[in-house]
């Protein structure tokens, strides 16, 4: 099993590093380096089902995209249909248990490990301390501000934070439609937010925790990358920045997308100073609006403790989180699943596993497509970023707010009959079973 699970480890870094190093050439390429053909022919009377073609040429989002409609009302209403779903199944599930449970005992039993963080959070604020310590620094305070400014009008913290979450997921959905359809035809774009609301960890969407929140400013926030909108891309990237740390990864995305649209490599390659001072100037300052949310956290921290790298602390010494090489992170996780307790394994290990090895295929399957590279990149660093922890617990829920990661897994599904079958029998059972365990107290996170 060690020989495997290094053998397994090794060949699932040569993938990824192997989609870094293409998505990296690409980047350049269309940046102006080593490219003679240009890069800004209109695809606007392109049909819809042959939009490849033309992103292997240009990288520009389909102009005619920009016309399609899209149907707010049935997005909405899957949404809400779905949380009540979940809400429907969370009930069903303490019912099997032997439970009688009220309304207000259903929502509580979704509220477990960091939905108390977020709460007291949104209640307390960063003053909260447990044995002296400002221990809710290590979260990031828009998702708790926001259940604080739903309050004011509702007054139950808890109450709030569902809204939060309910009305973000939705909204969400909305963008994530979009977002796709700038790229897909409707009925791909229509299959990733099936997907992504099935997943196996998808119930943390309804819950009071960021995961609903942070899917809005990622695909929000990518959705004004990939159509060139500069100033709402940096504001809404401050907002998945004072979100979650992987919002620091939509840094890297709106610059590579910048860079290739403007050309930016062969302007200096042409000495053309002028115009690339003017363009940077220009348009290139919004996007340093997105170092505001890092600004904002790196305050709070020193305002509460004097050190504005004080959640670094917390992070290694209270909740024994430092980095550690993804690949090394994956081989423990397969010792886990060899040597560890069955409820550990089940519950935490083999999703992890899971998790990364469907990122790194969809990675794969992305660029032998060519699929757009602006994906690819936020992918891959949101996946490093997400399975670089020394303690990594979470890593099935991380990857549930990959946005790219379904428009990967549903254009990969769209002509593939047993993939459509398999695939969402997959995410049902899956989400089935961590649900149950979460519910009824496992060891989900």
């Amino acid at each position: 099993m060690v020989n495997f699970g290094v053998f397994f480890s090794i060949l699932l870094q040569i993938i990824f590093w192997a989609t870094a190093l293409l998505a990296l050439i690409r980047t350049c390429r269309m940046a102006g380096w080593g490219l003679s053909a240009p890069l800004t022919a209109p695809i606007a009377s392109a049909p819809a089902w042959i939009w490849m073609r033309e992103l292997i040429a240009d990288d520009s989002p389909p102009v005619a995209a920009h016309r399609q409609k899209t149907p707010y009302g049935k997005i909405i209403a899957f949404a809400l249909g779905v949380r009540i779903g979940m809400l429907v199944l969370g009930y069903g599930i303490l019912v099997l248990d032997g439970q009688s449970p009220s309304v207000p005992d259903l929502f509580l039993a979704f509220r477990r490990g960091d939905s108390n963080h977020y709460l007291n959070l949104a209640e307390i604020g960063y003053t909260w301390t447990e044995d002296g310590k400002n221990l809710l620094l290590v979260f990031f305070p828009l998702y708790g501000w926001l259940i604080r400014l739903v309050n004011v009008l509702v007054g139950n913290y808890l109450v709030s934070a569902y809204i939060v979450s309910f009305v973000s997921f939705a909204v969400a959905l909305c963008y994530l439609y979009r977002l796709v359809r700038l790229e897909c035809k409707a009925s791909v774009a229509w299959w990733a937010v099936v997907l992504i609301s099935i997943a196996p960890h998808s119930f943390f969407f309804g819950v009071p925790m960021t995961e609903s929140l942070f899917l809005l400013a990622t695909v929000m926030c990518l959705y004004y990358i990939r159509t060139h909108n500069w100033p709402l891309a940096g504001l809404v990237g401050a907002f998945a920045i004072l979100t979650r740390m992987m919002g620091l990864v939509l840094i890297v995305v709106v610059a590579v997308e910048f860079i290739t649209h403007y050309r930016v490599f062969g302007l200096i390659k042409d000495a053309k100073w002028r115009s690339l001072f003017r363009l940077i100037a220009q348009k290139g300052t919004w996007i340093l609006v997105m170092l505001v949310g890092v600004a904002i956290y790196l305050i709070v921290n020193w305002q509460v403790t004097g050190d504005p790298f004080q959640f670094m602390y917390y992070q290694r010494t209270h909740w024994h989180n430092q980095f550690m090489y993804f690949g090394s992170v994956i081989l423990l996780q397969l010792e886990n699943i060899a040597h560890a307790e069955w409820s550990f394994v089940s519950t935490i290990a083999i999703p992890n596993v899971l998790a990364f090895v469907l990122a790194v295929l969809m990675l794969l399957y992305a660029s032998v497509k060519r699929l757009p590279v602006l994906y690819i990149i936020f992918l891959l660093g949101y996946t490093l970023i997400s399975f670089s922890v020394s303690w990594l617990l979470s890593g099935g829920r991380y990857m549930t707010v990959a946005a790219p990661l379904f428009l990967f897994l549903a254009h990969f599904t769209e002509r593939r009959l047993l993939f459509r079958i398999v695939v969402p029998v997959a995410c049902l059972l899956g989400l089935l079973l961590t649900m149950r365990w979460y519910i009824l107290g496992g060891s989900v996170f």
